[in-house]
């Protein structure tokens, strides 16, 4: 079985937080109107995305072949 390698995604994942986490913070406080809730569900989040992504990405790569 394919296992992508988990550094890359994690990079990717790194990347992203950088970047978007300001972003998606706002935003959830915004709909769930308490900071410290958005906070744990941001991070519930992005560790199920580090979790879940090699399962998606052999699932994708398998499709195409």
């Amino acid at each position: 079985m394919f296992e992508p390698p988990t550094v890359d995604i994690r990079t990717h994942l790194d990347a992203v937080y950088r970047t978007e986490g300001g972003r998606i913070l706002a935003t959830l406080i915004r709909l769930l109107g308490d900071f410290d809730l958005a906070e744990d569900a941001m991070h519930d989040a992005f560790a199920a995305a580090l979790h879940r992504w090699p399962w998606m990405a052999s699932r994708r790569t398998r499709a195409r072949g």
